[in-house]
C-alpha cells in the first residue's frame, strides 16, 4: 500500500523536474533572440527587428517591408541617437504549451526624449514552435491585442505592467 502511494509523487516530482530542465533549456536561446532584437533598435536594422517580431504583428501591418518601413518612420521621428541602450532584461517565465513555448521577457530601454533621460522597462510575450527561434511582441504597447497576435496565449502567463523612470 505504501509502494502505491509513493509510486504517483514520484512520477509527479520526475515530471515537475522535466518541466524544469526543458525551461532551462530554452533559455539562452530566448536570451539570444530578445537580445538581437534589443540590439535591432540601437543599430537601426529593422529588417533583424523584423525576423524576431510575431509574424502576425509583420502581417498586419502589411507584411516585412511595409513594417520596416513603419519603424523607419517612428524612429525618424524621435531620432535614432535618441536610444542609448536596449537590452534583454530578466527572462520572467517559460511555460510549455501543445504549440511550443511561450515566455515573458523583460526589454530595458534608455533614452533621450525632449532633452530628459528615460528609461523605460517593457515586457515582451515570446513564442517558438521549436525553443530555439523566438518571435517576440510588446505586451505593453499591444495590451489587449495580445491574444488577438497569440491566439493560444497560455493563461499561466503574467505580464507585468510598463516601468518608467528617469
Amino acid at each position: 500500500m505504501k509502494t502505491l502511494f509513493w509510486l504517483p509523487a514520484l512520477l509527479l516530482a520526475a515530471l515537475s523536474t522535466q518541466a524544469q530542465l526543458d525551461t532551462n533549456a530554452v533559455k539562452p536561446y530566448i536570451r539570444s533572440c530578445a537580445d538581437s532584437l534589443s540590439a535591432s533598435f540601437k543599430t537601426g536594422d529593422w529588417h533583424k527587428l523584423a525576423r524576431f517580431t510575431n509574424p502576425a504583428l509583420i502581417a498586419m501591418v502589411g507584411g516585412e517591408k511595409s513594417f520596416v518601413e513603419m519603424v523607419d518612420k517612428q524612429m525618424k521621428l524621435i531620432g535614432q541617437d535618441a536610444i542609448r541602450e536596449s537590452k534583454t532584461g530578466r527572462i520572467l517565465q517559460v511555460v510549455k504549451t501543445p504549440n511550443g513555448w511561450q515566455c515573458v521577457t523583460e526589454q530595458v530601454l534608455d533614452m533621450e526624449m525632449l532633452n530628459k533621460p528615460v528609461h523605460q522597462a517593457t515586457y515582451l510575450i515570446g513564442t517558438s514552435q521549436d525553443g530555439k527561434h523566438w518571435y517576440f511582441l510588446d505586451a505593453n504597447a499591444n495590451a489587449g491585442l495580445s491574444a488577438a497576435f497569440i491566439p493560444d496565449l497560455d493563461k499561466q502567463l503574467v505580464v507585468p505592467g510598463k516601468v518608467n523612470g528617469e
